[in-house]
């Protein structure tokens, strides 16, 4: 999944769990600057995360209208690991795939459903 992180200074920490909970691509925006309000976020954004005490009010605006018009899903959090953490896995826990309910049936592997199921789950797991 690729993340985008707004506002912060030294997000390396953050870097580092959000790769160990399975972010492929992490981009950083400061969002100090009044230039940065007029960026545009990068076409492969799946998640944005907004660091709330470290981000310019306008450019806080202007990304949270991209975020919505491209349905992307937005994170807005203190800088802290620990709320991070918390809101990134519970969007994470969105984001999969419901239980497959074929497992326990005898004709799984016949089953079109199922084999959809599969394909689904190998996708989000790319």
């Amino acid at each position: 999944m690729s993340v985008m992180i707004l506002g912060g200074d030294d997000i390396s920490t953050i870097k580092t769990l959000l790769v160990r909970l399975g972010a492929a691509k992490i981009n950083h925006i400061a969002g100090r600057k009044n230039s940065d309000s007029f960026r545009e976020l990068p076409c492969d954004t799946l998640c944005v995360i907004m660091l709330i005490d470290y981000l310019n009010h306008n450019a806080m605006k202007s990304f949270k209208k991209q975020a919505k018009s491209r349905n992307i899903p937005l994170i807005c959090v203190k800088k802290s690991i620990n709320s991070i953490e918390s809101e990134y896995t519970k969007l994470l826990d969105q984001l999969r795939p419901t239980q497959n309910p074929c497992v326990t049936c005898n004709q799984n592997d016949q089953c079109k459903t199922a084999q959809e199921l599969r394909d689904a789950t190998i996708e989000y797991m790319i």
